[in-house]
């Protein structure tokens, strides 16, 4: 599942130079949702988050969670990846289960290698549906696709984290600090509320997770010097 945090451009680096897909100079500011990039302490000034009220995560039941702009996974066979009409929306502890089992496995895949993703994500899948009821068995593809689209906003959420603890780096509670990084989270996205914070509770702090963003973080500098590079030889 690594593949996508290498960063190879379309057509490979030398057509990415000759290209004329950046519009303006890049700025050094996009993707500053990763972690330790982007976003500046002057942008995000206590004085400037206390005027924002800050948004509603979804809370930790069995509500369905509406998050990820996209549309629910299918009621499949879990022994087959074809898909029918019917629809299962994820719920909380659903969310909850898939970033356990996520973690709980070892190592992902070897980027490349997909003969070794199928047999990680069927590990996943295994340990998933092991505590989930019958009608609620999800396949491998399934799990995979709703991980792969709650990585970004995850990813987001944690940048947001990181930066509010630079601001307040002592005497506020960890409570009180998730409000700001939510409040920097929705001020980033049209005041859209961040609703996968029970997601972001069970990778917080974990090696595995922490070893993604790093690969993520080293992904974005990658591009970040491409594109400068890019803007050197136009100039």
């Amino acid at each position: 599942m690594f593949t996508d945090c290498r960063i190879y451009p379309p057509g490979g680096f030398s057509n990415f130079l000759q290209s004329d897909t950046f519009a303006n100079p890049p700025d050094g500011n996009e993707n500053s949702h990763f972690v330790g990039g982007g976003l500046s302490q002057s942008s995000f000034s206590p004085q400037y988050l206390g005027a924002t009220r800050t948004p509603f995560p979804a809370q930790e039941t069995d509500h369905i969670v509406n998050d990820l702009d996209a549309e629910e996974d299918e009621i499949i066979n879990i022994n087959n990846d074809s898909r029918t009409d019917k629809r299962l929306n994820w719920t909380v502890p659903e969310d909850i289960r898939l970033a356990s089992a996520w973690l709980h496995n070892s190592k992902d895949p070897v980027d490349g290698n997909g003969r070794k993703a199928d047999a990680y994500w069927t590990d996943v899948t295994e340990e998933y549906n092991k505590t989930t009821e019958t009608s609620r068995k999800r396949n491998r593809n399934q799990l995979k696709i709703r991980w792969d689209r709650s990585k970004k906003p995850l990813s987001d959420f944690h940048g947001c984290w990181v930066n509010a603890s630079r601001v307040w780096q002592s005497g506020m509670s960890d409570d009180k600090m998730i409000d700001k990084a939510l409040e920097m989270w929705s001020s980033q996205n049209n005041g859209k509320a961040f609703n996968l914070l029970h997601m972001w509770k069970v990778v917080r702090g974990e090696q595995k997770w922490s070893a993604y963003l790093a690969r993520l973080k080293k992904g974005n500098e990658t591009m970040q010097r491409l594109i400068q590079l890019k803007w050197q030889i136009w100039i």
